[in-house]
């Protein structure tokens, strides 16, 4: 016991540079096996012969790295067994030497990809981010949009309210006109009946008639001027109507949207999990990086044709707005030509 505890104190067993401990440890094994008493070394082995073979397991193969297949006879001399032995260990130790380079190499790829796929998946957070960024502005635009419809049938709720009244005023120009008509009805059988000649009946009568023909077509243009102007509101409370019905189902189309965005989140999010977990296998962490490159391409493609649909609904309101603030000026100034003919009749 104190020979082998002395010879594994030994400098040739202690760990050398660059040395893994699990390779020390196989070393030490080795070069104690092989440094054994002849004694303890026929303990091992029958009288007859038996045929042997070493087996390492590592984590990606269960193939033997060397088959150490010899035949031991008891006329074998132990000097012959140490130097097969020390063959043995030397061919071991380079096979050690070549699985420790491959390692290396296998190691220094993956750590690579590993690299690599934190960088994409840096990235990919990111564009995430501005999404939802770009959703949520989407989502107070059409919170905005719904809205401005409202807004509008207000003002022409307040518009209607006008044309009413300017509808009251052209009754009572009807009465007025209604009765001047009454009042040359008077004057022309007045003049039948003889009317004094100093009073020039034909020219008071000239003079009224044409009065009531300026009020007639006065109240004539007015009428139609008014039909126009309810004609063009009731087109455009039809198109904000039409407009209502577009903002819902857009808003709808966008909670759709929304939730597919999530799950392909959800989904995201479960394949970095994923990715974190397969770090130690090389094949694993492959494919869910082209799966989780697949999912990311997917999503931005469903975000592209997002953005191009969203600026087509933009684009449309626009053309709608411009058209509403079109007829709202032309509504204004038939407004002011009325207020301007009943102020000019009223003079």
């Amino acid at each position: 016991m104190n020979r082998y505890k002395n010879e594994s104190l030994s400098p040739e067993l202690a760990p050398k540079p660059g040395e893994s401990p699990v390779r020390c440890k196989t070393r030490a094994a080795l070069t104690n096996l092989t440094n054994a008493s002849p004694k303890i070394q026929r303990s091992h082995f029958t009288a007859s012969g038996t045929k042997r073979s070493l087996h390492f397991a590592t984590p990606d193969t269960k193939v033997p790295l060397l088959d150490l297949s010899f035949r031991t006879s008891i006329d074998q001399s132990p000097a012959q067994t140490q130097e097969k032995l020390k063959k043995t260990n030397g061919e071991l130790l380079k096979k050690l030497n070549e699985r420790h380079l491959t390692d290396s190499v296998c190691r220094k790829q993956l750590t690579h990809q590993l690299e690599s796929a934190k960088a994409e998946r840096m990235r990919l957070t990111k564009q995430l981010r501005k999404s939802r960024t770009a959703l949520k502005q989407r989502d107070s635009l059409t919170c905005s949009l719904t809205s401005l419809p409202s807004f509008h049938l207000e003002q022409l709720e307040h518009k209607d309210h006008k044309i009413q009244k300017l509808e009251e005023e052209l009754g009572h120009t009807k009465a007025r006109l209604k009765a001047a008509e009454d009042g040359l009805e008077r004057v022309a059988k007045a003049c039948e009946s003889g009317w004094p000649s100093s009073s020039c009946p034909e020219q008071l009568a000239d003079k009224i008639h044409r009065s009531i023909k300026a009020d007639k077509e006065s109240a004539k243009n007015l009428k139609e001027a008014l039909g126009e102007m309810v004609e063009l509101i009731d087109r455009y409370k039809r198109r904000c109507s039409v407009l209502d019905e577009k903002n819902m189902a857009m808003r709808a189309l966008a909670e759709k949207r929304q939730m597919v965005i999530e799950e392909q989140q959800g989904r995201i999010e479960e394949l970095l999990g994923e990715l974190e977990d397969a770090r130690s296998n090389s094949w694993q962490h492959i494919e869910q990086l082209q799966q989780l490159e697949h999912a990311m391409q997917q999503a931005h493609d469903t975000i592209s044709r997002q953005a191009r649909k969203l600026h087509e609904n933009d684009q449309e309101r626009e053309h709608l707005q411009a058209s509403l603030d079109a007829a709202e000026a032309c509504l204004e100034e038939e407004q002011q030509r009325v207020e301007a003919l009943l102020q000019h009749r009223g003079e």
